[in-house]
């Protein structure tokens, strides 16, 4: 029986596109396939700029990022190339950083923890100027090489306020604040400097810093803290003049640094595995047990609403919903909370902090670990957590409560705009920005910003097992450093993810090196589920970033008791 001759094309043309099909799985199989580790293997790990706390959910993001690592990734790397007996040393190269001296911190601890294993990190400065971040990161490694081209700026640390008082009054706008309390202040718009008792604690908290910074590359580099101290004095040094006071151990470039790793391994030549790859490969390997832990990122600034699609802002709605499927679905037995966030919506935050206290009361206990910044709203989605963890230097308190809007009734009339209005309520005008508050509305919103503050300490007194009053002097908008929140009692301890695994072991009785896991929340999409998304967004308007701009901004502007960081930059 022959078969027709166009059967037998359809019959090839499938054929064939199975073996392509078949081909295709083989290749991205392959491609995606975690690298093998060989023994005696040099995990490259590179660092610049600025980290994501955590892994983003969002895989169009990663895209655009290069897939770069987030904290919590290199402090997995570091955790499980000290274990690793086929990881013999680890290749640092740092660049400029971004990072917060606290962020610094979580990075050091996680060298630190490599080293105890007996496994060296030799480190390289590949930039023109290496400041305080730098030198306070690479310090940490065992031995630091600088390009001979480099230099050294290490003059001390100054907080910055910008204020704008005199352009106000030179526009005709009038800023109308009501503030809890002192330290809560809005002198930006309110003052041209700073008042005493804003500089006696920004004082306070880069001395704390300041003193830290020199202890620590003291211990790590080997030399007296008067050296530090006289670099400081000096401001900026050339890279022969670091290698002589000992702050780096030579002058040289990358390649002196490669041989020697691999001359330490007993390689012919050098040969260094990525970070990424390693880590990839490093899971594949990790075992699945232990009780399940949810880690949730707490980044951004704090609103009521929904998290924005490109995880600048913390949505308290988006938060909660999260924290309430994980009470619900009763498949987790802890929360790591990380939050780096200098606070916000005052109704944000308490969505979030009534779902901490859910969970806690669920007995899933909440263990919140802060990073760069956690003041204000940032610590008030902290309150209820079992444990708060905080690095040395994190930013965190203000524990107070700010209202604000702007009169620009003297800017129209300048620019030459007449506002008009038809009121049926005596009140109907208290948010406009045309009228000042008049003094029945002052007192009314003041009543109720104290009722705010009030609640927001009652809260922080209860969480911390502390009277109001005991809490109250504490609280008053003013920010700490984590060591000083710790010795007043606002965290319970110093460190970053190890620390903060070490609480949860103990509050689930578990032994020290009980394994766990950790599962990051909201799972992270699919790229075609990122890509729908990301299209219904761009077409819910007929123009779409003119509205999502609209909206984000009306959330932003709109007057409304706000449990908000001030605007400090510290350099």
């Amino acid at each position: 029986m022959s078969i027709r001759p166009w059967v037998a094309v359809i019959l090839v043309f499938v054929f064939l596109l199975f073996l392509t099909l078949c081909l295709s799985v083989w290749i991205i199989w392959t491609l995606n396939r975690p690298a093998s580790v060989s023994k005696n293997t040099i995990v490259e790990v590179s660092m610049g700029g600025t980290f994501n706390e955590v892994p983003r959910d969002n895989p169009i993001l990663e895209v655009f990022e290069s897939k770069k690592l987030s904290l919590y990734d290199l402090w997995e790397l570091f955790d499980l190339a000290s274990k690793d007996k086929d990881v013999s040393a680890i290749y640092l190269e740092i660049h400029p950083l971004g990072l917060t001296f606290s962020q610094i911190e979580e990075l050091r601890s996680s060298i630190h923890k490599f080293r105890s294993s007996g496994k060296k990190i030799h480190a390289f400065l590949s930039l023109d100027i290496a400041g305080e971040n730098e030198i306070y990161l690479a310090s940490a490694a065992d031995t630091l090489l600088i390009n001979p081209g480099a230099g050294l700026i290490l003059n001390g640390l100054v907080a910055e306020i910008q204020f704008y008082k005199k352009l106000l009054v030179k526009v005709g706008i009038k800023p109308e604040f009501i503030h809890f309390k002192e330290f809560q202040s809005p002198e930006q718009y309110t003052r041209i400097n700073m008042s005493q008792s804003i500089r006696s604690m920004m004082k306070s908290i880069l001395e704390d810093m300041q003193v830290r910074f020199i202890k620590a590359v003291s211990n790590d580099r080997k030399i007296k803290e008067s050296v530090l101290h006289e670099v400081i004095n000096i401001g900026i040094i050339n890279a022969s003049e670091a290698a002589e006071l000992k702050l780096v151990d030579a002058v040289g470039y990358r390649h002196q640094v490669q041989d020697r790793l691999a001359k330490d391994t007993g390689r012919l030549q050098y040969k260094g595995m990525p970070a990424r790859n390693y880590l990839e490969s490093a899971r594949s390997r990790k075992s699945s047990q232990g009780p399940r832990i949810a880690l949730i990122g707490a980044t951004g600034l704090i609103t009521s609403g929904k998290s924005d699609y490109f995880g600048q802002t913390l949505g308290g709605s988006s938060m909660a919903e999260i924290l309430l499927e994980i009470r619900k679905s009763k498949k987790y037995d802890a929360v790591l909370l990380r939050i780096n966030s200098p606070g916000g919506s005052a109704v944000g935050s308490d969505m979030i902090w009534q779902e901490v206290q859910l969970l806690e009361k669920s007995d899933i206990p909440v263990i919140v670990s802060m990073s760069g910044v956690a003041g204000s709203g940032g610590y008030y989605i902290a309150m209820a957590a079992s444990k708060i963890i905080s690095h040395a230097s994190t930013i965190t308190g203000s524990i107070g409560v700010i209202f604000g809007k702007f009169d620009l009734s003297g800017l129209y009339e300048l620019v030459g705009i007449n506002t008009d209005r038809v009121k049926i309520s005596p009140n109907a005008d208290l948010l406009s920005s045309s009228t000042s508050l008049s003094p029945k509305q002052r007192e009314a919103i003041t009543s109720w910003v104290q009722t705010i503050y009030n609640r927001f300490v009652s809260k922080a007194a209860s969480g911390r097992e502390m009277d109001f009053g005991q809490l109250e002097a504490k609280a008053r908008g003013r920010i700490y450093t984590g060591e000083q929140a710790r010795a007043i009692g606002l965290v319970d301890d110093i460190g970053g993810f190890e620390k903060a695994v070490e609480h949860i072991r103990a509050e689930l009785n578990l032994k020290k090196d009980s394994p766990i896991q950790l599962i990051l929340l909201p799972k992270s999409k699919g790229f075609w589920e990122t890509f729908t998304d990301l299209g219904s967004i761009l077409t819910f308007h007929s123009n779409p970033l003119k509205a999502w701009f609209t909206a984000a901004l009306k959330e932003l502007q709109t007057p409304r008791p706000r449990l908000l960081l001030p605007s400090i930059q510290i350099n």
